[in-house]
């Protein structure tokens, strides 16, 4: 038994059970004589993608033991493991599929977690004129290129003759759009099956276990052995198409909402936009404002831009200090709403970017609500016919700026459009002097 003593208050009978379904391994120390090899096996499952937690539960009977000698093994002989890479006759048969394309679609959803993705996704798109569409998750694919869709994808999927998924657990859904029947369906993916997903179906003509970076290569040289000088013309000649349609889009602009009080979501958006850089990396968790925050903040370098993927608030403001204490040196911009804000434990937050000098920038979307949930009351309820929204409303909203001041940051609220580029300026010049900012801008 340990020197110290115990009094099992903390005791769980199965205390990884509230993370079990979050997590890709948990297991409980047995025996300190173990501890290594459990430290081993938990990071390399870690690390091996696709990469996620795990979870270690450490009794305090046995933290409380001696352990005579410490021994840590080269870390170069337990690193994760290789990923997957397609073989050369699956890679043939999609080569052969893009290349007979008239409408080719890729969809992708989480490639650009990977940054080395970006690059030769952007050169493959080039290649075959492909128009790209990309989830909100990574910063999969930049923003400002003509093969960029946008984030809405049903449009397109209408005509697309072939249909190339990449790292995507929801492509589409199925009520929502109609396929056409004679579709090819290739999904290439780290996680191809979904294993952690109690149900999942959606169709494949190929169905690969691969990493995408690697995909992205080979199909690139592939694609370019096997397409003849007339498919390579039809593929130049669909991408000036798109650079076509690129340059005649207007660009997006809100400076008609620059004056109005309450603040524009878009018009904070777009001023957020041209006070940062290239090398920003956004962390966003806004749920019913992250259509403006898409549309006018542009992503254009990979590892840039990380989003929630979870169906719960509260991510973004950890997920943020982690950023900030990954990369110390990128400006970190978290953009939440006011119930994110309170979920994410903004107290420990903001004290842990101070005491540990990894100051970032938390914008909050202040619309006063749970936006999500009022939005799912139905039009003809009590709520909606008294202006009563049960459980819903954050009225009178708190001063979130005076958090960042109590932490021994910078705090601000913003009221009106005019005030909002200065304000940013100045909590961005704040963070930039080793202080963590927080402005509260009521929308």
């Amino acid at each position: 038994m340990p020197a110290f003593p115990l009094h099992w208050i903390h005791e769980e009978a199965d205390q990884a059970a509230p993370v079990r379904d979050y997590v890709k391994w948990e297991y409980e120390l047995r025996s300190v004589e173990t501890l290594r090899e459990v430290v081993q096996r938990a990071f390399r499952i870690s690390a091996t993608p696709p990469s996620g937690p795990t979870y270690l539960v450490l009794p305090q009977d046995l933290l409380g033991e001696k352990i005579t000698e410490v021994r840590i093994p080269p870390v170069e002989r337990h690193s994760a493991v290789i990923p997957p890479q397609i073989d050369a006759k699956t890679l043939d048969s999609i080569a052969d599929m893009l290349i007979k394309a008239e409408k080719p679609l890729l969809i992708t959803g989480y490639s650009g977690r990977n940054p080395d993705s970006v690059e030769p996704l952007v050169k493959l798109a080039e290649l075959l004129g492909i128009r790209v569409n990309s989830s909100q998750q990574y910063m999969n694919f930049p923003s400002n290129h003509p093969s960029f869709t946008g984030f809405g994808v049903d449009q397109y999927l209408k005509d697309a003759d072939v249909l190339l998924t990449v790292d995507c657990d929801v492509p589409y859904v199925g009520g929502r759009v109609n396929l056409r029947p004679d579709i090819k369906l290739i999904h290439l993916d780290i996680d191809p099956i979904k294993l952690d997903f109690p149900m999942w179906g959606f169709a494949a003509d190929i169905l690969a276990h691969c990493d995408s970076a690697g995909a992205f290569v080979q199909l690139y040289r592939v694609i370019q052995e096997k397409a003849s000088e007339k498919d390579i013309q039809r593929f130049q000649d669909r991408f000036k198409k798109l650079e076509k349609e690129y340059s005649e889009k207007p660009k997006a602009d809100a400076s008609d909402k620059a004056m109005l009080k309450p603040v524009s979501a878009e018009w904070l958006c777009q001023c957020i936009n041209e006070v940062i850089d290239e090398n920003t990396i956004i962390v966003e968790e806004t749920v019913t404002n992250s259509f403006p925050v898409l549309r006018y903040i542009e992503r254009t370098k990979p590892g840039t831009k990380f989003n929630n993927q979870g169906a719960s608030l509260g991510w973004g403001l950890g997920a943020a200090l982690g950023a900030k204490l990954a990369r110390p040196e990128s400006m970190v911009v978290s953009l939440v709403g006011d119930g994110t804000f309170i979920f994410g434990s903004p107290i420990a937050t903001f004290w842990a970017a101070a005491k540990y000098k990894a100051p970032f920038l938390c914008v909050v979307f202040n619309n006063g609500m749970y936006n999500a949930p009022r939005m799912g009351i139905p039009r003809d309820s009590y709520s909606a016919r008294t202006g009563n929204w049960v459980g819903t409303e954050i009225d009178p909203s708190p001063d979130y700026a005076a958090v960042g001041r109590a932490c021994g940051g910078y705090g601000r609220v913003i009221e009106s459009g005019e005030e909002v580029k200065q304000a940013l300026e100045e909590a961005i010049n704040a963070v930039r002097q080793g202080k963590p900012a927080v402005l509260d801008v009521r929308i």
